[in-house]
């Protein structure tokens, strides 16, 4: 099924691998989408590439712990700071710490 979970039945390994590989997928989709200036084709790139990564067995790992969240909400916190960079837009920015 392609869910990883420790010996005392944890879904924190599940979690970190996801968060791996969701910042290796957001790093290729920013690298690739710098020159982009529609907010719509930046969303739907993130949304069809990097969330399924995120939300894959969500049903199982739901009532995680906060450090496991956090790993997530980093992942969409930096991609809402790169899409803002690239689009120009001004905002506050998000504090991008996980732990």
């Amino acid at each position: 099924m392609g869910v990883i979970f420790s010996p005392i039945l944890n879904f924190h390994p599940h979690i970190e691998a996801m968060y791996c590989k969701g910042l290796q997928t957001l790093g290729i989709v920013l690298r690739l989408c710098k020159k982009f200036k529609i907010s719509a084709s930046l969303k739907a790139i993130c949304c069809s590439l990097v969330r399924p990564l995120l939300e894959y067995a969500s049903v199982l790992w739901d009532p995680c712990t906060a450090v496991d969240s956090s790993l997530i909400e980093y992942i969409q916190k930096l991609f809402l700071n790169a899409s803002s960079f690239i689009l120009n837009i001004d905002h506050p920015r998000l504090p991008t710490s996980y732990a």
